[in-house]
Order: C-alpha cells, then sequence, then structure tokens
C-alpha cells in the first residue's frame, strides 16, 4: 500500500525509534499505540499532493493556477 500524509511528532516519541535504524511510521504508530500511547489523526479531504519531485511541484502550481488559487 502507498502511505502518504504529514506527520506532527511530539519530541518525545523520539525516544521510540530506535537509535540509527530506519522506521517506517506506520510501525512507529503501531509501537505507539501498543504502548497505550496518543495518536491523533486528521484526514485532508481537499486537494492534496506530493510535490517532492519537480514535475509533481509543477503539476501542482499549474492545477492550483487552473483552480484561481
Amino acid at each position: 500500500f502507498a502511505n502518504a500524509g504529514l506527520y506532527l511528532l511530539d519530541p518525545t516519541v523520539y525516544d521510540f525509534i530506535p537509535d540509527g535504524k530506519p522506521m517506517d511510521m506506520t510501525d512507529l504508530i503501531d509501537v505507539l499505540l501498543a504502548k497505550k500511547k496518543r495518536v491523533v489523526s486528521f484526514p485532508i479531504c481537499e486537494y492534496w499532493m506530493d510535490i517532492g519531485q519537480h514535475e509533481d511541484y509543477e503539476k501542482a502550481k499549474s492545477d492550483a493556477d487552473a483552480e484561481g488559487a
């Protein structure tokens, strides 16, 4: 599956990430839930696009121009 989104983390969450090892956000969330830590979500139903690549940024800019943003 694809996982896309924005994450806002309390600095104490970093205590649950192993030093020097990559960790997927979904795995981190599972750890936090298992430890009974508070995890909340806010769905974004409006237009959203990853602009991490130049071509994607240009597409988002074009979409915004077309919408009159």
